[in-house]
């Protein structure tokens, strides 16, 4: 027989494993399983719950549960939720239009990440900085963040980052009128995509638009 601290922990592990699959109603059904577990909160279950209800468009109740998982964590001393809790608020607020909010968070997330020397984490907390400073019409800032985030991405190992990454600096070379060098980019992350077997329409949105301006 499993712990409540192991039952917990499993729980937690599914609603990871669902997230990946895009199955995000189970995933919430087993970040439930994962709080009732115990009578303590969990911080990491309301982290991932976060995540789960902001990829549903539910803004309000991904605010509230990434409230919860920061509160827990502090209180916790969970470094790692922390971090990743300030990074599914900054998401809100920046998805909410608040981009001085998302920006601050982002910040925020960055430093823990880079204190307790998670690289992923630094990673999505660059790429993220680099969305909203895109969003906000500096291209060249966000062109350095998303060169720092495909750096880490690229050292880790981590192709779908990797492939993430080279597709935003791909959108920042379109928005500033370079097609040609915008398409070699985008290019790169669907041959990336393409070998670990991850469909991404929207990368095939901005190599449209890429090839109709060089048209």
């Amino acid at each position: 027989l499993f712990t409540p601290t192991q039952r917990r922990a499993g729980a937690v592990a599914m609603a990871n494993v669902l997230h990946i699959l895009s199955r995000w109603e189970e995933g919430i059904a087993w970040c439930e399983r994962a709080e009732r577990a115990l009578p303590t909160p969990c911080a990491a279950a309301h982290s991932r719950r976060a995540s789960l209800e902001r990829c549903m468009g539910r803004m309000e109740a991904a605010r509230a549960s990434a409230e919860l998982a920061l509160a827990t964590a502090r209180s916790d001393g969970d470094r790692h939720i922390e971090g990743q809790s300030l990074n599914n608020l900054g998401i809100v607020a920046h998805v909410t239009g608040d981009l001085e909010t998302a920006r601050a968070l982002y910040k925020q997330s960055l430093a823990i990440q880079r204190a307790i020397g998670n690289r992923s984490g630094e990673a999505a907390s660059l790429s993220n900085l680099g969305n909203v400073t895109h969003h906000c019409g500096d291209l060249e800032a966000a062109r350095t963040l998303y060169e720092q985030s495909l750096a880490i991405h690229r050292a880790i190992g981590n192709r779908l980052g990797e492939a993430s990454s080279l597709g935003n600096l791909g959108e920042v070379l379109l928005d500033q009128d370079r097609p040609a060098e915008g398409l070699v980019l985008l290019d790169q992350a669907q041959e990336l995509l393409d070998a670990i077997h991850n469909a991404d329409a929207e990368f095939l949105l901005y190599r449209a638009e890429a090839l109709r301006r060089l048209n």
